[in-house]
C-alpha cells in the first residue's frame, strides 16, 4: 500500500512533535479498545516522544492502561536523562535508564492495583496483565536517546541522510511474538542508543516512532521503509499538524488491508 498523497505548501518548517492513533479493524470487530499508546512534549531545547503497544490477548486485559503507563514513565525518565546529559553525565544515563523504566513502569502497574485490585492465583503475575512495549525518543543539543523494549520501530534521519532503522530488527522476535515490560528479564530486553556530536544523528532531522501495526501491515520491509521516507519527505513542505491530520484515515485504511491491528505513529521534523 502506497503513503498517503498529500498536497506540498512550499514553507519552512520549524520544529514539530506529535503523533496519531487508530484502533484495529480486529479491535473494532471484537469490541476491544485501542491498547496503544502516544505521548509527546517539547520542552526548551528538548523534544521527546514515545509510543507502546499494549499485548492483545485475553491474558492481557488492562493492556491500555499498560500502554499508557509506558508512554508517561519513558518521557518521565527520558527528561531526567535529558538533564543528566547536560551535566555531563552521560554514562550514568545508559547505566540507569533501563532499569528505571521497568522499575518506574512496574510501580505504576502496582499504584493502580492498589486501587483497582485484581484477583491473583498462585503464580499469577499481575505485571502480565498490563503487558506492553514502549519506544521513545529524546532529541536535544547535539545529542540524541533512543531506547525500545519489544516490537515496532524507530527510524532517524540525519539531514542529507537516509532514514532507516536506529534499533535493527531482531531476529528473534517472530509473527506475534514480543519482548515486554511485564517479563521478568525485561531490562535486559531494553536497547539503547545515544548519539552525540559528531555524530549525524546527534542532531537528526526526522524521527519516527511506529507500533508494529504499521510495519506488519506490510509484507516486504522495504515497502514499510519507503513508507517512512515518504513521511520525511512530505514533512519538507507540510506542517505536521496538517499532515497528522491526513494520515489518520489513511492508517485506518492501512491497518484494514493490512495487520488489522491498533497502528500509532510519532514523529519528529526538524528540517529547515
Amino acid at each position: 500500500m502506497s503513503a498517503p498523497a498529500l498536497n506540498p505548501v512550499p514553507a519552512a518548517m520549524p520544529v514539530a512533535v506529535g503523533g496519531v492513533s487508530v484502533r484495529g479493524t480486529s479491535h473494532i470487530l471484537a469490541n476491544m479498545p485501542n491498547q496503544d499508546a502516544h505521548a509527546h512534549e517539547r520542552d526548551g531545547d528538548w523534544t521527546y516522544l514515545a509510543v507502546a503497544d499494549g499485548h492483545g490477548s485475553s491474558r492481557h486485559y488492562r493492556s491500555d492502561r499498560g500502554s499508557a503507563f509506558a508512554v508517561a514513565t519513558a518521557l518521565l525518565l527520558l527528561r531526567r536523562a535529558a538533564r543528566a546529559i547536560e551535566a555531563g553525565g552521560h554514562g550514568s544515563v545508559l547505566a540507569t535508564v533501563a532499569d528505571d523504566l521497568v522499575g518506574s513502569w512496574r510501580e505504576r502497574v502496582e499504584a493502580d492495583i492498589r486501587l483497582w485490585p485484581i484477583p491473583e492465583a498462585p503464580g499469577f503475575d499481575s505485571h502480565a496483565v498490563y503487558g506492553s512495549t514502549c519506544i521513545a525518543a529524546a532529541i536535544g543539543p547535539g545529542c540524541s536517546l533512543f531506547l525500545q523494549i519489544g516490537d515496532g520501530d524507530v527510524l532517524a534521519s540525519a539531514p542529507g541522510g537516509e532514514v532507516d532503522r536506529v534499533v535493527p530488527l531482531d531476529p528473534h522476535l517472530v509473527g506475534a511474538g514480543t519482548y515486554s515490560l511485564c517479563q521478568p528479564d525485561a531490562v535486559a530486553r531494553v536497547h539503547l542508543r545515544l548519539f552525540t556530536a559528531p555524530h549525524p544523528l546527534s542532531a537528526p532531522d526526522f524521527v519516527m516512532a511506529s507500533t508494529d501495526g504499521l510495519s506488519k501491515s506490510y509484507t516486504r520491509d522495504e515497502d514499510f521503509l519507503l513508507v517512512a521516507r515518504h513521511f520525511r519527505s512530505s514533512l519538507r513542505s507540510l506542517p505536521l499538524s496538517r499532515f497528522l491530520r491526513d494520515l489518520e484515515p489513511w492508517l485506518a485504511e492501512c491497518s484494514g488491508r493490512g495487520s488489522r491491528d491498533d497502528v500509532t505513529v510519532a514523529l519528529f521534523s526538524g528540517m529547515a
